[in-house]
């Protein structure tokens, strides 16, 4: 018996279900990692003594950095003149952050960065450390070098820039969460501008794209509903792909969190329905249901000998959806038994036509009408006119 092989459109309450659980629920929705420039320190100023005055007046300053969790790399930035007046030039503003946030590639990397960095020339030659921990910090800013007995500080030497009008430094190191940057004047005063910025990975959530494991949840979800109405595994896959893809396409996650249940439904059934027809060639319609009973009823009374009657069956049917592929090759058999040839050749190809259309069940479709044939053969044994048919159908078969 050719038959139609898909199960009714309403979809399972525990699909639906599913889908508004997981709509509510995070691995829904698309984590994303980016990389995303902080300030720790804006550009400031500070002006500092130098040459007699190195010893006695105010020629260090100590900058406490704290680094944000989750801190990729950091980077400062200086540039020292020897009067205010330059430092004050707009030409002068370093920006580093504004930098940073043009060059940053957010997907991940950082390493073109330090590259494209720009440090303004400055004109008077300064000192910037980083320092080992607090206690060296505070001997740097109490100048212990210079005691009686020096006291003498540690400093991270690859991360420190000496002797310099301007300079940048990447650090890309564990230092710890805090560190200490310490600025020295030269030979001669200087007035120094710096600015301190740090990468940090963040991670936010996309509620515009699916996760990859709330996708195959559904994927696997609507599997079972499918199998559970003995849905052939291969049609399953085929319609559980092409509507979860329309899900995704059409909705982001956190739409069906706010939605009934009943207008879900409706939603799928439509994605569904569409899915099916795309795939299979047929246009369901509103009297699918009532052709579909009409079909399988034409087909009992064929098997009762009732030919006459199964074919009037089958030509209402038909007269609701001319789609239905295997009402339409169960009505070329019809008109073969009643000897009818060129009627039911016409009808056949136009059968055969409609299950080549088919993606999801053609191959079944022709070993049904197949089989039916020879059937039909062993039976009604005059029967004239098949064996171009009967072969046709084996060769779809095969296809």
């Amino acid at each position: 018996m050719i038959t139609n092989l898909i199960y009714s459109l309403s979809m399972k309450t525990s699909f639906i279900s599913l889908l508004v659980l997981l709509s509510f629920n995070s691995i829904a929705q698309t984590e994303v990692t980016q990389l995303t420039p902080v300030s720790l320190i804006e550009e400031r100023v500070h002006e500092l003594d130098g040459g007699t005055f190195i010893v006695f007046g105010q020629s260090r300053v100590v900058i406490p950095i704290d680094l944000p969790k989750n801190t990729v790399e950091w980077y400062y930035v200086f540039t020292s003149f020897s009067n205010t007046d330059v430092v004050a030039s707009r030409s002068n503003t370093i920006d580093l952050f504004s930098q940073i946030s043009k060059l940053i590639d957010r997907t991940g990397t950082t390493s073109s960065v330090i590259s494209g960095i720009f440090a303004p020339n400055g004109s008077a030659a300064s000192n910037v450390y980083i320092l080992g921990s607090e206690k060296d910090a505070y001997n740097f800013k109490m100048k212990t070098d210079y005691d009686l007995i020096p006291i003498y500080w540690n400093v991270y030497n690859d991360f420190c820039i000496t002797a310099a009008r301007q300079g940048k430094m990447r650090i890309n190191a564990n230092l710890g969460n805090r560190v200490y940057l310490g600025i020295k004047a030269g030979d001669s005063p200087v007035v120094v501008k710096i600015e301190v910025v740090a990468i940090v990975k963040e991670k936010t959530v996309d509620y515009s794209t699916w996760s990859d494991e709330t996708i195959t949840l559904l994927k696997n979800a609507m599997m079972e509903s499918l199998a559970s109405e003995n849905i052939e595994k291969d049609v399953a896959r085929q319609l559980t792909e092409c509507t979860i893809t329309k899900v995704k396409s059409e909705f982001a996650p956190d739409f069906f969190s706010d939605y009934p249940e009943n207008k879900i439904g409706e939603i799928l059934e439509g994605f569904y329905t569409k899915c099916y027809e795309d795939l299979s060639g047929q246009k369901l319609g509103q009297n699918y249901s009532k052709a579909e009973t009409l079909g399988n009823m034409s087909w009992e009374t064929y098997l009762t000998g009732n030919i006459d009657k199964a074919v009037e069956l089958s030509l209402k049917a038909l007269e609701l959806n001319a789609d239905l592929a295997y009402v339409k090759g169960n009505l070329g058999l019809y008109y073969l038994v009643q000897g009818k040839g060129d009627l039911a050749m016409d009808t056949y190809i136009d059968a055969i036509t409609l299950f080549k259309n088919d993606k999801l069940q053609g191959k079944e479709l022709f070993k049904a009408a197949h089989d039916d044939l020879k059937e039909a053969v062993k039976k009604y044994p005059n029967m004239t006119g098949y064996q171009a048919i009967l072969a046709e159908l084996g060769r779809g078969m095969e296809n």
